[in-house]
């Protein structure tokens, strides 16, 4: 019993701090106290909820997004379009999520443009400690995107800069915070206008990776080393597999956040 209760503890441990390597698989550098991911990756999509704009009237304008749990308020109104017949392209995996492969640009994507404007604040009801979304530029420039996160009382909690290409260069801004995100300031540097797609939250914050990892290593082997010695040669297979899988996924981790 005790040998069983070793491996099948072992393992649940190595696979909760998996799911959080597999969230931050894919991390860029951020200012502030927040985290930035590059990519929207499984584990992204996996622990965010996509607000769905694909019921939106073409060519339309709009001051806000929703869905039963979250209100997204523009500043300003952005006009539903689809790429490709109303805007021209889009960028494709791994960099989005859209349905296509470069050079082909996806059919049917619906996005937001922001229409002549270079600036939008989105304003979250509730607020979100994870929030996301693609955004292109509508020239086909390079231009410099920048995004800021507020809190609730107007601070400053960090933010990201990218230079985006307009043709077919679209990237990922999103952000998780510990502290809840009340509003976001999207800016084109360039003053220019863009669009953005795949709009995405999490109402519930993400640990963030270094002290949970770091913490849960030694505690999951520490008891793969006093158990597995109890448990026996044969009893102790499962136990090292576990570690050794949860040592390769920390390894990982620590090659893309360092």
């Amino acid at each position: 019993m005790l040998r069983q209760f070793s491996t099948v503890a072992v393992i649940c441990a190595t696979l909760s701090l998996a799911s959080t390597v597999t969230v931050w698989a894919a991390i860029v550098p951020c200012e502030g106290d927040i985290q930035c991911f590059a990519q929207p990756t499984p584990g992204y999509i996996s622990s965010t909820t996509l607000i769905d704009i694909s019921g939106l009237t073409d060519g339309s304008s709009y001051t806000s997004i929703s869905d039963r749990a979250l209100t997204v308020d523009f500043d300003i109104s952005m006009k539903r379009l689809t790429v490709p017949d109303t805007f021209a392209t889009w960028n494709c995996p791994p960099a989005t999520e859209a349905s296509c492969t470069k050079p082909a640009a996806p059919k049917g994507l619906p996005v937001l443009g922001s229409d002549l404007d270079s600036s939008l604040i989105m304003a979250l009801r509730p607020a979100a400690f994870v929030f996301g979304f693609e955004v292109q530029p509508d020239l086909s420039d390079v231009e410099q995107i920048t995004e800021v996160v507020f809190d609730s009382k107007g601070n400053d909690l960090g933010g990201i800069s990218l230079d985006v290409s307009g043709n077919a260069g679209a990237l990922l801004f999103a952000v998780s915070s510990q502290t809840p995100i009340v509003s976001v300031q999207l800016v084109d540097e360039d003053f220019k206008d863009f669009a953005i797609a795949n709009v995405r939250y999490s109402l519930t914050p993400i640990p963030e990776p270094p002290s949970a990892l770091l913490l849960g290593v030694g505690l999951v082997m520490l008891a793969a080393s006093v158990f597995g010695t109890r448990a026996g040669a044969s009893g102790s297979m499962a136990t090292r597999a576990a570690v050794w899988g949860m040592s390769r996924a920390m390894l990982r981790y620590a090659r893309i956040a360092g």
